[in-house]
């Protein structure tokens, strides 16, 4: 009996290297950028070796040009060894195809669905991977991901029994000692039921793009070391506060919705700030909404589901409290602004000053230059100059603050202030 099993799943082996060999033959001996080989995770573990119950491979892609023929791969160029069967040798050939095959592939997804894995999930075949993505993967079964570690610009973790440190530090089932991934730009790390955050994030010096979202996260402090993030999705979590986000200061879209936030205090130092969704929250009045007039790149603000956006004239409120470059392509609460609010916006803004946007409050920098205006009012003792006709020439006159100033020039010391903020 138990030779029969043995001879049906050597024979069931054959039979699935013999169909992978065919879908690689007949469609791509290299897949391009804009394709992913999609593979379950009992296939992926048994590859060239034992055949899982029930096997899936998909070959996606969005051109079929970009699939090359891999019929370079053939009996002429890999001749058998000599003792070799005929069965033995085309087994050997199969095996070569898939192996040249998964070698070239630069876009991973392996899936589990529950079947079970015999043996590991070894990432070493892979050689040319620059895009993972793992879905309800046992981490634990993961092998030699952080041979690709100094090579993957995307990595994707869906529904998997995973920490950041168990998959950033120590590499799943590799077990490493933490390391810097050079090129990881893109990370989505959701469905994990993760509830915080921990310092393997400081081994993330390239990440650009980090997603959060669909997690039970509560706190998220450690974010701070993550200086070149332009975007950052948290939407879907248990987050009551925001974290310290003052570093962050190329961060250009922060999605927060569906939390439990009830201020936005804080955001207003991101000056970069192109996209702000903070949609199905807890905030109760405007005023938590902090200082958006800072933000003046804002392109998009989603309020939507918080009842201090429930009044019929919410939008007409949230104008005075925004300033934007570009009013025509600004977007309230999912809509662009109409002409009407269009000319409402701008005529606020005339009335900003300047130093707005800087870093000390509105009312500071208010303060500060009603006290310029009224020491030229009276003159500056000072100086020496008694009329008005004494006054140097503006030509003269340097970029430091001085008291003895035109009233002219005054402004346009306050100008430079703001902009020196503005680029601080």
């Amino acid at each position: 009996m138990g030779s029969s099993s043995s001879s049906q799943h050597v024979k069931c082996s054959e039979d699935l290297l013999i169909q992978l060999a065919k879908c690689f033959t007949n469609n791509a001996s290299s897949l391009g950028p804009s394709s992913c080989l999609v593979l379950d995770t009992p296939v992926c573990a048994r590859i060239l070796r034992c055949l899982p119950r029930q096997s899936q491979l998909l070959l996606a892609d969005a051109d079929d040009d970009e699939f090359v023929s891999v019929s370079s791969v053939s009996s002429a160029n890999h001749a058998p060894p000599a003792g070799l069967t005929a069965s033995a040798a085309s087994a050997t050939e199969h095996a070569k195809i898939v192996e040249i095959a998964i070698g070239k592939a630069e876009n991973l997804e392996l899936v589990h669905n529950d079947a079970t894995i015999e043996g590991q999930l070894d990432l070493a075949r892979f050689h040319s991977l620059v895009r993972l993505r793992l879905k309800s993967v046992p981490m634990h079964l993961l092998f030699n991901l952080s041979e690709r570690r100094d090579a993957l610009g995307s990595l994707d973790v869906d529904s998997c029994a995973a920490t950041l440190m168990s998959v950033i530090e120590l590499c799943a089932g590799d077990r490493t000692t933490g390391a810097e991934w050079p090129r990881l730009r893109h990370l989505r790390f959701s469905g994990c039921r993760l509830r915080h955050l921990d310092l393997s994030v400081r081994y993330l010096v390239a990440l650009t793009h980090l997603d959060l979202s669909y997690n039970q996260l509560v706190r998220v402090d450690e974010l701070q070391h993550l200086k070149s993030l332009q975007s950052l999705n948290l939407s879907f979590n248990r987050l009551h506060r925001l974290p310290s986000l003052a570093s962050l200061r190329n961060l250009r879209r922060i999605r927060l919705a569906y939390n439990f936030l009830e201020s936005l205090v804080g955001l207003e130092d991101l000056r970069r700030l192109e996209v702000l969704d903070a949609s199905n929250n807890v905030i109760c009045h405007l005023a938590l909404i902090g200082d958006l007039r800072r933000l003046s790149r804002l392109l998009s603000l989603d309020l939507r589901g918080n009842p201090a956006a429930t009044a019929p004239d919410h939008r007409a409120q949230l104008l005075p409290l925004l300033n934007s470059r570009e009013p025509n392509r600004l977007v309230l609460n999912g809509r662009r602004l109409t002409s009407g609010e269009v000319r409402n916006l701008v005529h606020v803004m005339k009335a900003y000053p300047r130093s707005v946007s800087a870093d000390d409050s509105f009312q500071r920098r208010q303060l500060h230059r009603r006290q310029q205006q009224q020491q030229l009012a009276r003159g500056s003792v000072n100086a020496g100059y008694s009329t008005a006709d004494e006054w140097p020439d503006s030509n003269s006159i340097g970029s430091t603050t001085t008291t003895a100033t035109a009233p002219a020039c005054a402004v346009a010391l306050v100008h430079v202030d703001a902009d020196d903020d503005n680029n601080r």
